[in-house]
């Protein structure tokens, strides 16, 4: 083997090298993204549901029927009904 022959292919080596390395890293980004996407859509859907909870938990009404449950609670605690 000549020293152009080596120097060919160190080169094509090197190319190929280079790329394999650009193509793993746009894979590991796509991935991340990917990941993320997924992330922020149960992000979005546990913050759906903590707003639910807070209308709930500040409801009059909701204030309304634990204060009568306390009260029927109170009731059933003196024997009374």
């Amino acid at each position: 083997m000549n020293v152009y022959t080596m120097v060919v292919i160190i080169v094509v080596v090197t190319t190929f090298g280079g790329i394999a390395q650009r193509w793993l890293k746009l894979r590991e980004r796509e991935r991340k993204s990917s990941i993320g996407s997924d992330t922020e859509a149960r992000l979005e859907k546990i913050e759906q549901r903590l707003q639910v909870l807070e209308q709930i938990v500040t409801d009059p009404r909701q204030e309304l029927n634990h204060a009568f449950e306390d009260i029927e609670a109170g009731a059933e605690d003196s024997g009374e009904k």
